[in-house]
């Protein structure tokens, strides 16, 4: 898929080695979220604390939350949830 401008522009902030908008790729991979439920194994990975909201929605449920998409890690047979102590908030 094209990546907006403005995904573009956010990669700059979480990706710090791209000078430049120029060096940012205008195209990306999109799975939807019926594909990830039905991997044989799927691992959500958090890191940092701005991640901390996240581990706590996505570990305060036991299953799909539509409210919250990355909570479909759950419906994987192989789901597995890794987060650092930073996200953990430890």
């Amino acid at each position: 898929v094209t990546l907006a401008d403005a995904t573009r522009i956010d990669n700059m902030s979480t990706f710090p080695g791209f000078r430049d908008i120029s060096e940012v790729p205008t195209h990306g991979i999109s799975v939807g979220l019926e594909t990830i439920a039905g991997a044989r194994e799927a691992a959500m990975i958090l890191t940092g604390a701005g991640k901390h909201l996240a581990f706590q929605r996505i570990t305060g449920t036991r299953c799909f939350d539509q409210d919250w998409p990355a909570s479909i890690v759950h419906d994987c047979a192989g789901g597995l949830i890794l987060a650092d102590p930073a996200a953990a908030g430890r």
